[in-house]
């Protein structure tokens, strides 16, 4: 395979359609939110969808005949959900699929208030760059401090630009606000 130039969410929008076939109803997590809100419409890292409506679980299988149609090869998550490899123009994009399982999930109203934009023939759902700020926060994994440092660092040198009023509010969605803001706190962000 050559050099990755990227892909547009617009590649994915034939996996978005199978997805709401399979009564799936998804928003985009993820570091996609942050990039997308910047700006960016070419992507190179992984895309995550948590799954808000439907079962992956009596999905799964219906998935797997989707990607051996297709030629996309299926593997699963850090957390055992199903990851797919789609193969478009060249690109391998990997798509990671989330639902609620332990203690990962989004809350309602984060889903309800996540923005939506047109990809195409189809609307999506996509996270806030001030919900995804606080659904890492929460996370708490290295991997999701390190993220966080990041992203402060492209709120203080004016690239993406974040509400802190609204990450507070959102915060406090969770029982474990103080750890979060603690965590957002550490990583950069002037809470």
């Amino acid at each position: 395979m050559g050099v990755s130039t990227g892909y547009r969410l617009e590649d994915l929008v034939f996996l978005f359609k199978q997805l709401e076939g399979l009564g799936l109803r998804f928003v985009i997590i993820g570091n996609t939110c942050i990039y997308y809100a910047m700006g960016r419409r070419v992507f190179e890292d992984d895309v995550d969808l948590y799954i808000y409506e439907g079962s992956l679980v009596s999905a799964e299988s219906s998935l797997r005949s989707i990607a051996d149609e297709m030629g996309w090869d299926v593997g699963s998550t850090e957390l055992g959900t199903p990851s797919l490899i789609v193969r478009n123009k060249g690109e391998e994009i990997v798509v990671d699929l989330y639902e609620a399982l332990y203690d990962f999930y989004v809350p309602e109203e984060i889903i309800e208030a996540s923005r939506i934009i047109s990809l195409d023939s189809i609307s999506m759902r996509i996270l806030t760059p001030e919900q995804h700020i606080v659904l890492k926060a929460r996370a708490g994994s290295e991997e999701s401090v390190e993220d966080l440092a990041r992203y402060a660092d492209l709120v203080e040198n004016g690239e993406l630009k974040v509400n802190i009023q609204e990450i507070k509010r959102l915060a406090q969605l969770f029982e474990d606000m103080k750890t979060i803001i603690h965590r957002l706190r550490k990583a950069g962000f002037q809470l």
